[in-house]
């Protein structure tokens, strides 16, 4: 009878330590989630700024090369003329007419 109690109580005491120690990793890991989550945001926040900075220069750029008026057509103009006037269209488009 007395083993029995002495068992039970122990295996009482590894219960009670195994789940205090559970606890304190689960703790652990989510403070240290959240630590990393926090660097995740900031080091987005400081990508966000970089990519705005960088925009915002194109945009300058641009208005200072083109004619003045700033538009974001423009970055694609030359690319649709250059298309446009190019005789490689024409001969797709020929070829796709007549096979129609």
């Amino acid at each position: 009878m007395l083993s029995t109690k002495i068992s039970t109580a122990i295996a009482v005491a590894v219960s009670t330590g195994v789940l205090l120690t559970c606890t304190f990793v689960v703790t652990y890991l989510i403070n240290d989630i959240n630590s990393l989550y926090d660097d995740i945001i900031t080091d987005l926040e400081e990508i966000r700024e970089t990519n705005r900075d960088a925009w915002h220069n194109m945009m300058n750029m641009q208005q200072k090369a083109g004619n003045g008026n700033g538009d974001i057509r423009n970055l694609f103009e030359f690319r649709r003329i250059k298309r446009a006037s190019s005789n490689c269209s024409k001969k797709i488009w020929g070829i796709l007419i007549t096979k129609l």
